[in-house]
Parts: structure tokens; sequence; C-alpha cells
């Protein structure tokens, strides 16, 4: 089986659509340039320019695309409908929908008659399911995707052990043809002071993804996962208050992010600048001793772009920014998963 990555990336920071025109350029991509299937989740009342951005970067990369309400109830359930309609067919679009549970087994109707729409349009769809706990109990609306649509299992917030939330998977499994498994790995906006240097961050569910690791025989298509739209992790709002720089570097071995910050606090506008130098003294280091020892043994393009970042505030005493840094965590980030998870796995 050929396994699918979905990297999952909100469009309201400019790094994340950095990160996605940079695509290409990851190590191994073309290797694995059909597995790799964004997810692009879209304000509900995103302007046109932005979503057309989108488009243009992706117009040769499949993707999928999700338009989500900050302010989702069930008052605006067939609002959420008809957006999602309103997602323009294309060949490499696949619209998604992301619903909880619940809703899907209370509207049951209407989403089956949103995958017919799709499908007498000759669109693929996908349905993206959160806080799922016995798929049979949906099965009427899973049964109406076909082999070319995609079910999108969430564990999101749930408080269920992974083994529970998966126990009845098998008995549905095999009727539908591409199942993807998200985890949550980004739902935290945490301030830096809460994080320790050179240590590995405990701030995510990793059930689901070690459980697929122990369970090589279990029936699914691929993993996705939040890879970006990370705060600054400081004291947001707030200018005044000294702040301290942190690069999140992914291991996927591990499966968590390892912390590294600047060695002292300062304005915003400089402190990843600090961060930068430090990260130029750490490159040429003895690997077993460096924290960047997971971006230097991968030796991809999030290497390349790191050096970028340390040359050009080298070369133009620019200072850095936050932004430079979300953006090489997702490159890395994906280059871990294409290494590690679609090829060597």
């Amino acid at each position: 089986m050929n396994k699918i990555f979905v990297p999952i990336l909100r469009s309201k920071q400019q790094a994340q659509y950095k990160a996605l025109k940079s695509l290409s350029s990851l190590k191994d991509f073309s290797k694995v340039s059909t597995r790799i299937i964004p997810y692009i989740e879209l304000k509900k009342d995103i302007t046109f320019a932005t979503q057309n951005k989108y488009r243009l970067a992706l117009e040769t990369t499949t993707h999928f695309i999700e338009y989500y309400d900050e302010n989702f109830n069930e008052d605006n359930f067939e609002d959420l409908i008809a957006k999602t309609k309103s997602i323009a067919f294309s060949s490499n679009t696949i619209p998604s929908l992301k619903l909880d549970f619940k809703l899907v087994y209370y509207h049951k109707n209407i989403i089956i008659d949103l995958i017919k729409f799709f499908h007498a349009n000759n669109q693929k769809f996908a349905l993206r399911v959160t806080n799922y706990i016995n798929l049979n109990d949906i099965k009427e609306v899973l049964l109406n995707l076909n082999e070319n649509d995609f079910l999108i299992l969430d564990n999101e917030f749930s408080s269920m052990q992974t083994k529970i939330i998966l126990s009845n998977y098998h008995s549905i499994a095999k009727t539908l043809k591409n199942k993807i498994i998200f985890f949550s790995t980004e739902r935290s906006q945490q301030p830096a002071k809460v994080y320790e240097n050179l240590n590995y961050t405990n701030f995510c569910n990793y059930d689901l993804i070690n459980f697929l690791k122990d369970n090589k025989g279990f029936y699914y298509h691929g993993i996705g996962s939040y890879c970006g739209a990370k705060a600054d992790n400081n004291e947001i709002g707030n200018s005044k208050v000294p702040i301290e720089a942190i690069f999140f570097e992914y291991s996927f071995l591990m499966n968590k992010f390892f912390i590294i910050k600047s060695a002292i606090k300062g304005n915003i506008s400089t402190i990843y600048t600090e961060l930068t130098k430090y990260l130029g003294e750490m490159i040429d280091k003895n690997l077993n001793d460096n924290p960047l020892k997971e971006i230097l043994e991968l030796n991809g393009y999030s290497l390349v772009k790191l050096k970028e970042i340390i040359l050009k505030q080298k070369s133009t005493h620019k200072n850095s920014t936050a932004s430079n840094y979300i953006e090489l965590t997702i490159e890395h980030y994906i280059e871990e998963i294409i290494h590690y998870y679609l090829i060597n796995d």
C-alpha cells in the first residue's frame, strides 16, 4: 500500500503559503509527489484574492480545500454546506467538509445529498469526521462515498483512548478505499516561557500516531496533521514584555518537536535575530552534540533554508522573523514525514 501524507495548513499565515510554494523543493518530494495531498483550511469569509493565491500555488498539486467557521454552531450548519458546495470544481481540488460525529449522525440526509451533488459533477469529495465513536452509526453516509472519495477520521480534542476510538474501525474499514487518520500536533498556543530549551515538547496527543506505528497491519491509507499555524509562542498582545524566540524542530522517530530557544530575551523585532546567530554557531558543531541534529541528519531543503536565513542575516544585517521559523518548521516537518513515513517506514 502506498501511504499518503496530508499536511494541514490554515491560510491565515504567509509562512504557510511560502511553505506550500516550496513543496517541490523538499528532499525526495519528486519520489512521493502523488502521495502528499495538502489540506488547506480556508476561513469562511476569506477574501477571493487569498483563495486564488492558494489555488494558483496548488494548481498542479492535488489538494483538499475546507471552509471553516471559527464561530461555527448548528445554527449556521446550512451556511457551511452552501459554502462547501461553492468550492471551485477542479481535477486537483478535493472539497472537504469537517463535522463533528454527532452532526454527521443527525444530518445524514443532507450530507448524503452533498456527496451526490459532487458526484453528479464528477468531483471527488472528502468527509472529515471529528470525535467519532461508532462508525456503524453513520454507515449509511459512509457507504455513499465512492472509491475516489476520502473518509478522514480526526481524533482532534477527543479525550478517549485511541484503542477505544478505533475499536470498531475494522468493521467498516474495508468498505471504503481511501481512509486518512488525522492526529493533532499543533493545537498549542503556549508562551515560550513554558518550554525548556533543548527538550522535546509534550503538548500534543501522540496516542494515535504511536498506535499506528505499533500496529503495522492496521487498515488505513495515510495520516495527516497540522504542521504550522503556530503562534510565535510568546506573551501575545503585550509587545513590552521581553520574549524568547523559539524554533520547533520535529523528530518523526520520537514523534515530538524539539525546542530550540534564544539564549536571552528581547524585543519581538530582534529576538529571532539572536536565535539565528545562535543557530549559525551551532550549524557546524559535532553532530552528536548539536541541537540541530535532526535537521542536519536529514540534510534536505530545510537545511538549505536555514542556511539561507543565517546568510541573509549576516550579509544584509536585517532582522530574522518568526515567520522565517514557522516556514522552516513546516518544511522540516514535511521532510521528516517524507523520509521516515513515506519512503523508509
